[in-house]
């Protein structure tokens, strides 16, 4: 079974044990996300949160400040960019997905996408 959010952080040593029962205090008190109650106590920084999000699901994490984007990019139609596409070349298309788990309904997006832009 997947490790929770709180273990994974007292797993990586981003937390104490102390330190997430202060956390999951603060969650029920204040009807909070646990990551960020973590955020709001100071006991670690957002990049440690996506950090240990992105080992909880699996997927990676990347920094977009490192990566360069074509200009026409932003002047691609609404409707596509609503579906979390964006290129990097014209040739080439990322797919970003909203929801990690729901696998299936994104490979049918991706395939109906595709087929739009044979079009």
């Amino acid at each position: 079974m997947p490790l929770s959010l709180g273990q994974l952080l007292v797993k990586e040593e981003y937390l104490t044990e102390a330190q997430l029962q202060k956390a999951l205090d603060y969650r029920t008190e204040n009807r909070a996300r646990l990551g960020d109650a973590c955020i709001k106590l100071n006991l670690i920084t957002e990049s440690n949160l996506l950090d240990v999000l992105a080992l909880q699901f699996r997927i990676p994490r990347l920094e977009l400040e490192h990566f360069s984007f074509e200009p026409e990019a932003l002047a691609w139609p609404l409707r596509l960019r609503r579906r979390s596409t964006l290129p990097f070349k014209p040739s080439t298309l990322c797919w970003g997905r909203r929801r990690p788990l729901r696998k299936t309904a994104n490979r049918r997006r991706l395939k109906k996408l595709k087929r739009t832009l044979k079009k």
